[in-house]
């Protein structure tokens, strides 16, 4: 449609106004249409809430598109639960496929044990990978681990569970890998899974092989404005070839590197050790080789955002300390920042914070015996961090977690455990901020268009509601989008129905 007029709605603007009707015209919202131009299509929204379309700062869209047509575990309720998922796969494989899974989480599974290599050989020789919710740990059996070229001390000899550098620099080499085609096949299948949550952007990481050969060429296809974090790390950087890419394609504006690991794995670097099972977790990459700064600087030099994953709070102050001399306009950004020193929280607001509320829903299931009672609390302090001045952006890190957009404003709202158990209700936020972070937030951090909200000038990128998000509870039935526009045009439902 190249204009439209949208009256009889309450659209919440994002900076807390709100208008009760919207002009669009060549992809655009203007204060209204000009004389001369051709009468613009009328949809009358019954007096729906509009919100500014809803971007994911933080995801993995080619990972995460071949996860949805692979094996997921996350419905296991214990490891034999888990065995049984992967047998009932084995059937639709030929005998010499190698059987990729994902989204095992033993933190949801209380009173039983973890997987292990023995349940592994209940599967057949096939080579097997299970890889851990977090995508920081997989689990293996003998037939691959045979074949895998680990370092003689290495206690996945006996586990069968790689961990860190192990599972990427290890394991991921060995996979089979998978045809650009059918990659690419899979990214067209989730734009409009996308739209129909009200999604109309996202950041994604990637490697550069990946982007030119999976998602450039169909990123058209997508209904999605994309923004493109480089998971490439490795110095010296090889940058050039960003400054020559195609001005349709979708923007790289910055690059990644990690600090430590994840809670869940113990693998996240801690000040002090973790309760239940001792040790401080890992500096790992970067971090490891004191290269931090040497990248960061190359990243900067480069024109690009620097980003940094950092989960524990000993890695959360160090990314603080390396990012904190990044000029404000290259947008730099801590990515998880998942638990949060009270003493940093004032020198954080001079960064960008990437974070996910739903990880910290499902963190906060063990995390009081995992980190104990005071530092449970400083478990992604949302308010408090909001308080200081925080400038926040939502996202899900899909695959590692499931992109639902309602899932996110449920975590930040609620402030419960993924369950549903009250979890320091004190750190949870109000509609209006939490959605600010999932929509003009993250716009900024990310440096995708939709910065200014629902004005005159900013494209027409929008979510019209059954239910309304701004006064959702979090725990009654969630909004669902009606109606989906991306750039002036719809992508998701059907207009005539909304009479």
């Amino acid at each position: 449609m190249r204009s439209m007029h949208l009256r009889n709605l309450r659209a919440w603007v994002g900076d807390g106004s709100w208008k009760d009707a919207l002009w669009v015209s060549d992809g655009l919202l203007i204060d209204h249409v000009e004389a001369g131009r051709t009468s613009p299509v009328e949809l009358d929204l019954g007096g729906r809430v509009v919100t500014p379309g809803l971007i994911d700062a933080h995801v993995h869209l080619v990972m995460g598109a071949q996860f949805r047509r692979g094996i997921d575990l996350s419905s296991a309720h214990c490891a034999l639960d888990m065995v049984e998922l992967l047998q009932r796969a084995c059937v639709d494989l030929d005998d010499d496929a190698w059987l990729i899974s994902h989204g095992w989480d033993e933190t949801a599974w209380p009173g039983s044990a973890p997987p292990t290599l023995e349940d592994m050989s209940l599967l057949g020789p096939r080579p097997i990978v299970c890889w851990r919710c977090d995508l920081h740990a997989a689990l293996v059996n003998q037939t691959l681990l045979d074949r895998l070229e680990l370092p003689a001390g290495s206690p996945a000899h006996a586990t069968g569970l790689l961990v860190e550098d192990e599972a990427w620099e290890v394991l991921m080499p060995a996979l089979p890998q998978v045809s650009p085609e059918e990659v690419r096949s899979a990214l067209v299948d989730c734009g409009p899974w996308l739209n129909a949550m009200g999604i109309t952007g996202l950041r994604t990481m990637e490697y550069r092989r990946e982007l030119e050969s999976m998602l450039d060429p169909v990123a058209d296809n997508l209904n999605l404005r994309l923004a493109v974090t480089m998971l490439d790390r490795t110095l010296p950087l090889d940058l050039e070839w960003i400054r020559s890419r195609d001005v349709g394609l979708p923007t790289v504006i910055g690059c990644k590197a990690f600090f430590d690991g994840t809670l869940g794995s113990r693998t996240a670097r801690l000040a002090s050790p973790y309760v239940d099972r001792g040790g401080l977790g890992r500096w790992v990459e970067l971090a490891l080789e004191d290269q931090d700064e040497a990248w960061r600087d190359a990243v900067v030099q480069a024109g690009l955002a620097p980003s940094v994953h950092a989960i524990g709070d000993a890695a959360v102050g160090r990314a603080r300390r390396v990012l904190e001399s990044v000029p404000d306009d290259r947008r730099a950004t801590i990515e998880h920042a998942e638990l949060v020193p009270e003493d940093e929280l004032a020198a954080l607001a001079r960064l960008r914070l990437s974070v996910q509320p739903v990880h910290r829903a499902e963190d906060a299931r063990g995390a009081k015996d995992m980190l104990g009672e005071h530092r449970a609390g400083r478990l992604l302090p949302l308010r408090s961090l909001q308080q200081a001045g925080a400038r926040l952006a939502f996202g899900t890190d899909w695959p590692v977690t499931q992109i639902d957009p309602m899932r996110t404003l449920r975590a930040a709202l609620t402030g419960e455990t993924i369950d549903g158990v009250a979890f320091h209700s004190e750190e949870a936020i109000d509609n209006h901020s939490a959605l600010y972070a999932m929509t003009l937030g993250a716009a900024e951090a990310v440096s995708l268009p939709g910065q200014g909200g629902l004005i005159s000038g900013e494209v027409a990128d929008l979510v019209v509601w059954e239910g309304d998000p701004l006064s959702w509870d979090g725990l009654s039935e969630a909004p669902r989008p009606a109606l989906v526009i991306v750039g002036g045009t719809i992508v998701f439902g059907d207009p005539d129905a909304l009479a």
